[in-house]
Order: C-alpha cells, then structure tokens, then sequence
C-alpha cells in the first residue's frame, strides 16, 4: 500500500505498474527505487516532484536513464529538451500549473518526460493540471497498453488544453471585432492589446515543441511499434493545427488594432475640423466685436438712441453669414475637384 508521507518526503507524487492493459497498481517510493519492469506487457510510470532531494539523487545515481537526459530533467533553466536514444526518448513539454487556469498567459511550467520500453517519468516543479488529470485516469478505469500509449495520452490532453485555450481566444476576437463594428470601443484598446499579448505568449511556447515533437517523430528509438510512430506524426499535425489558429489569431488581432487606431485618427480628424470650422467661423465676428468694444473716442455707431447697438449686431451676424458661405463654397469645389 502506498506510503504517502514516504512518497512525498521523497519526492515521488505518485508511482503505478501496470500489468497487460489491467488497472495500474500503486507503487511506493521503496517499489520505485528497483529497476523498472522487463517483462513484457508491464511497465510503470512515476510521477516525480524535482524539488525534493531524494528523487534528485535516485535520478542521478540509480535510475538507469542515459545522462544526456537526466542533465536535461534536472536543467533549472526553462528550456526545451529533446533527447532520443536506443533506449528511450525524452521531451519537454509545456503544461497549465494546477490552480492557474484563469490567467491565460503566465501560468505555464515545464514537465520532463522520459518514456523507455518498462516506464515512463514525469518531472515537475510545480503541480501541473494535464498531469494531475492523467492521475485521476489512472485512478479511475484507465489501463494503457504500453509506455507510448501513455505518453500519447498526457500529450493529448495537454493539446486539448491548449487547444480549448486557442478557441477562447477566437472567441474572444469574435466578440472584439462585433463590439468594434457596433461602434462600443470603450476599454477595447487594452482588451486587443491583451488578446494579442495571449496569443504571442501561446505561440512562443507551442512552436518549441512543434519543432521538438518534429525532431522527436524523425528519430524514435527502434522499439517503437509502425503504429506508434503514426500516433506522433498524427500528434504532430495537430499541433501544427494549433500553430496556424495561433498565427491566425494574431493576425486577427493586428487588423482589429489597426482598425481602432483608423477608427480613432478618424474620430480624432473630424473634431479637429469642425473645431477649425467653428474657429474660423468665430474668428471675424471676435474681430467685429472686438472692435466695437475699444474704450476710445469717435469710434462709428455709438449713437446715444441705441441704433447703434443695433447695427453693430446685424455687422456680426452679416460677417459671420458671409464667413459660413464663404467656407462653404470652398468644401464644395475642393470637393469637385477630387
């Protein structure tokens, strides 16, 4: 039965056998030290959490995987690894970080995979959700036929997820680009910019892995059955899939912010001209009034019967008539003469 403060002293999350497609049985920490299963038709697959010393040193001194890939599992740094020998393969892959599936663009981390005839290991730093999934599969009816079986599994939910991720965004430019056609541009200059910020952040961690999964798919050790590889160059194309819709998504996204920065220079242009119109129109009759209004001597219409208030108003509202006609007929020949 497993030890689970053992296990997770240890740093093994969670440890399985399987036995010729049957439900895997639980394996211990102890269980997990020996060497993994020859016999044909059963294999394990442990889970294991890098930040604890014991799965660190047991990685390094006594799980029999090539050095290449145990220096690529315990690399600290975030970078993509693809290691393929007669032995086995490994491949990092990116995964959501179980608890942060809200926010789209910085809640991913890596997990190493190493897969061999008799196991697969999986490597994190942090919880994962695609991983943890695949636990409670395992836990349920799941019974997998081999190691690539399983992998395959954990890789596609890790491409539904990414995938589901890609579809809200779609659906999230669909929404952007009604709410620009309907004129609510309101908050949708940070809302694109964001959309467009998730999109770029999504492509930059897909394409790694296209190009590793690539990689990968041309160089499979010799175990691996004519089925099997078919499954990776169909994984393969789904994930290409997934790279158009990216790229898709950002080019949507540029024309939509493209789009709101006219629809703005627009809006920006037609104030200013009728603020132009409205000065120009104003500017003569400021002058008139202004004229009117010197404090000096003998200035014209400063009749003591009042007419001369009288002419002087109809003088502004005549230069003004006349100022508004004037702009009028230029529009319309400049318009003619486009």
């Amino acid at each position: 039965m497993l030890n689970v403060q053992e296990d997770a002293n240890s740093g093994l999350i969670a440890g399985y056998t399987f036995f010729s497609e049957q439900r895997g049985q639980r394996t211990s920490w102890v269980e997990a030290q020996v060497a993994a299963p020859r016999e044909v038709g059963q294999f394990r697959w442990l889970h294991i959490n890098l930040a604890m010393r014991p799965a660190r040193r047991w990685l390094e001194e006594a799980s029999g995987i090539p050095e290449s890939a145990v220096e690529a599992m315990l690399d600290a740094d975030p970078h993509y690894h693809v290691v393929s020998t007669a032995q086995g393969f490994l491949l990092t892959l990116h995964d959501v970080i179980l608890g942060q599936t809200e926010n789209p663009r910085e809640n991913t981390g890596l997990i190493a995979i190493w897969v061999d005839r008799g196991q697969m290991i999986t490597i994190r730093r942090w919880p994962m959700l695609c991983t943890d999934r695949l636990i409670k599969s395992v836990e349920a009816d799941y019974a997998p036929a081999s190691t690539i079986d399983l992998f395959l599994r954990l890789f596609d939910q890790i491409v539904d997820t990414f995938r589901k991720r890609v579809v809200r965004l779609r659906v999230e430019i669909d929404k952007a680009e009604d709410k620009m056609l309907a004129g609510l541009t309101s908050g949708l200059r940070s809302h694109l910019a964001g959309l467009r910020r998730e999109a770029v952040a999504m492509h930059r961690r897909i394409v790694p892995e296209f190009h590793g999964i690539n990689q990968l798919a041309a160089r499979l050790p010799a175990w691996v059955t004519e089925d099997e590889q078919a499954f990776f160059r169909q994984m393969t194309d789904e994930v290409g899939s997934i790279i158009n819709d990216i790229r898709s998504a950002q080019e949507r996204t540029k024309v939509l912010q493209d789009e709101y920065a006219a629809m703005i220079a627009e809006e920006t242009n037609t104030n200013l001209f009728v603020l132009s119109i409205v000065t120009v129109i104003m500017l003569p009759m400021t002058f008139v009034t202004g004229y009117f209004g010197m404090n000096t001597a003998a200035l014209p219409l400063t009749s003591p019967e009042g007419w001369g208030s009288i002419a002087s108003t109809l003088i502004i509202i005549a230069v003004g008539a006349l100022t508004g006609l004037l702009l009028r007929y230029a529009l319309l020949r400049n318009r003619r003469d486009r």
